[in-house]
C-alpha cells in the first residue's frame, strides 16, 4: 500500500495518497496489536509519517501535524532503545516534517528546535557514513535551519549554515544525477548572497553557475528560468566591471 501512496504522491494525487496511506495505517495498526515489536513499530510508524506527508503537501496541516506527533512518538522511543541508523535516519525526517508544521504555524523558534535536533542526529550519521547521500541529508537539515533563523531575524546564524551547506555539497556536486544536490547548493548560494551582498560576490557566482546547470537539464522549467535571469542581472548590478 505505501509504494501505491507513493506512485499518487509522485503524480500529485495527494488526497488519493492519504486514503491508501490511512489504509496503511490501519492495516499495520492491526499487525501491531497481534505482534508488537520494533519491527512493527516501525512499520507502523512509517505509514502514519507517510500518511503525515500527503496531508502537508494537501496543506491539511492540522491533520498532518497529529500525524507527525504520532510518528515522532514513535521514532524518538526507537531511536533511544536500539539506535539504529536506520531508525535514527527516520526520526530525522519526523523532525523535520514536524519543523514544516512549525513553519506553517509561524512558531520560527521551535521549527529551529526541530532542526538542530534533526542535524545534530544527521551530523552523527555523517561520521559514521561519508557518502554523497547523507552530505545531502545533512546539507538539507542545515538549509532548513538556516531559513527558520532568518525568519527569526537571526541573519548571523543563517548566514553561517548557508555557508556550510555551500561547502559541504560543494564536492559531492559532480555526483549529482537527479539535481537535489544542485538545487539546495543553489538556493543556499543566493540566500547566503543576499543575507551580506558584500561578501557575498563567490556565492552568487556559485548561484549563477547552479541555476544554469538546473536550467540545462530542465529547459521548461521556468522558475529555473527566472531565477537564472535574476541572479546575471543582480550580479551585473552589483558587481559591475
Amino acid at each position: 500500500l505505501l509504494v501505491l501512496g507513493d506512485v499518487q504522491v509522485r503524480h500529485s494525487n495527494y488526497k488519493k495518497a492519504d486514503q491508501i496511506y490511512a489504509e496503511a495505517v490501519q492495516l499495520r495498526k492491526r499487525i501491531l496489536a497481534a505482534e508488537d515489536t520494533d519491527e512493527r513499530q516501525k512499520q507502523y510508524g512509517e505509514s502514519i509519517l507517510s500518511r503525515g506527508t500527503a496531508l502537508l503537501l494537501n496543506e491539511d496541516i492540522d491533520e498532518a501535524d497529529k500525524c507527525f506527533s504520532k510518528a515522532r512518538n514513535i521514532f524518538e522511543t526507537l531511536a533511544e532503545k536500539n539506535g539504529t541508523i536506520e531508525t535514527q535516519h527516520i526520526y530525522s525526517v519526523v523532525l523535520n516534517r514536524c519543523g514544516k508544521i512549525c513553519e506553517e504555524n509561524s512558531d520560527f523558534v521551535q521549527a529551529r528546535k526541530c532542526y538542530t535536533e534533526s542535524l545534530e542526529i544527521r551530523r552523527r550519521i555523517l561520521t559514521k557514513i561519508s557518502s554523497a547521500e547523507k552530505f545531502y541529508e545533512y546539507a538539507v537539515a542545515l538549509f532548513f535551519k538556516a531559513g527558520a533563523s532568518q525568519r527569526l531575524f537571526d541573519n548571523s546564524s543563517a548566514k553561517t549554515d548557508y555557508e556550510e551547506v555551500v561547502e559541504k555539497l560543494l564536492p559531492v556536486l559532480e555526483k549529482d544525477r537527479k539535481g537535489e544536490c544542485h538545487r539546495i547548493f543553489t538556493e543556499a548560494a543566493f540566500e547566503r548572497f543576499k543575507i551580506d551582498t558584500y561578501s557575498g560576490k563567490r556565492y552568487l557566482q556559485y548561484a549563477i553557475v547552479g541555476w544554469k546547470w538546473l536550467l540545462d537539464r530542465s529547459p521548461s522549467n521556468h522558475g529555473y528560468q527566472k531565477q537564472y535571469e535574476l541572479c546575471r542581472k543582480m550580479y551585473q548590478r552589483c558587481y559591475p566591471d
